[in-house]
């Protein structure tokens, strides 16, 4: 009885320590959300206005998030996506964004793959055990 209980805890840190991906849940993606203000996205460039005249609002991004694991702390990594109507985004021949709205993916690979954009397309780190952002940054320009 004792060895299988040991072999048990064994297969079940085995599995704990090899799956560093994670799917968030709505409640977590909330949490995320809502500690994100309009002020808060950064503004990128020597212009304080963004594309649509108005500091943008979290839910007007096509917003993909991705679980991971970083020792041993739950992360959520995020990529917003403004619509290229809105936008300098120039998007990568074969990826796809869809419109506004939450995509949980498996992971950062499922991202759109987009260069240039500023603030159109933002970058997210947060923890979950704090529930706090710990990174927010803008796309770069070429």
């Amino acid at each position: 009885m004792k060895r299988l209980l040991i072999l048990s805890l064994i297969f079940l840190a085995s599995i704990a320590f090899s799956a560093p991906n994670w799917t968030p849940d709505t409640a977590t993606i909330n949490r995320l959300e809502s500690s994100i203000k309009p002020g808060d996205i950064p503004r990128s460039g020597p212009s304080n206005q963004y594309p649509s005249g108005h500091s943008p609002r979290i839910t007007e991004y096509a917003r993909y998030y991705a679980g991971y694991t970083a020792e041993g702390h739950r992360m959520i990594r995020g990529e917003l996506v403004m619509p290229a109507a809105f936008g300098n985004v120039v998007i990568l021949t074969g990826s796809k964004t869809k419109p506004v709205g939450i995509y949980v993916v498996g992971s950062e690979k499922d991202f759109p793959d987009i260069l240039d954009g500023g603030c159109a397309v933002v970058h997210v780190i947060y923890t979950v055990e704090t529930a706090h952002v710990i990174s927010l940054k803008c796309n770069g320009y070429a």
